[in-house]
């Protein structure tokens, strides 16, 4: 099935079911971006650099093989930015799980493109 089809298909089903698509069908973000939730029909990205809330694209739109967790720049994932974010957040778990108190997270890398 076409793309531009398969859109008024989603669409078309989501007004049947009483539920709305994934918002306005946005574009990719520009800025490198996480996939925070996946769904069937849709996914949720978050810019790293926090420029903006988190967006809901359709599904067809994520690069093939994205998975939740997964960090896309240029429209491609990127494995060593997703490898970077992950040592990130890992490190932060500890330093957090080190101090039994609340930790300055800061930015995650690669914020700085």
């Amino acid at each position: 099935m076409e793309r531009g089809r398969r859109v008024k298909v989603i669409a078309l089903g989501a007004v049947l079911c009483g539920c709305s698509p994934p918002a306005e069908a946005q574009r990719l973000p520009a800025a490198p971006a996480q996939v925070e939730e996946l769904t069937e029909g849709g996914a949720r990205l978050v810019p790293l650099d926090g420029s903006s809330p988190g967006v809901m694209v359709y599904r067809w739109q994520l690069p093939a093989g994205a998975r939740e967790g997964d960090v896309i720049v240029d429209g491609r994932v990127d494995a060593r930015a997703t490898e970077a974010l992950h040592r990130w957040i890992d490190r932060k778990l500890r330093e957090i799980e080190r101090a039994g108190h609340p930790v300055e997270l800061g930015k995650p890398p690669l914020t700085s493109r």
